[in-house]
């Protein structure tokens, strides 16, 4: 198996699932990943009326979120 850059994987998973798919693992959950997150900006685009949360626990939450999938697909390109 070819070593992969963590690095990259990493900044691939700021959108969840991109860092597991150029990783070669994790794929079905890659791509459940990424069909919810087209569906959540199809909706956005048809349904312009849908208000995106702003509250401040809503954003440290994202923020802790997507850091998680960063720092989960950096580990797993080191292993």
């Amino acid at each position: 198996m070819t070593k992969k850059n963590p690095w990259l994987a990493g900044i691939l998973n700021i959108v969840p699932g991109l860092g597991y798919l150029y990783l070669g693992r994790r794929k079905v959950f890659s791509y459940l990943l990424l069909s919810a997150i087209l569906l959540g900006v199809i909706e956005g685009y048809l349904n312009p009326k849908i208000q995106i949360s702003n509250t401040l626990f809503s954003i440290i939450g994202t923020i802790l979120v997507v850091s998680a999938f960063i720092y989960d697909a950096y580990k797993e390109a080191k292993e």
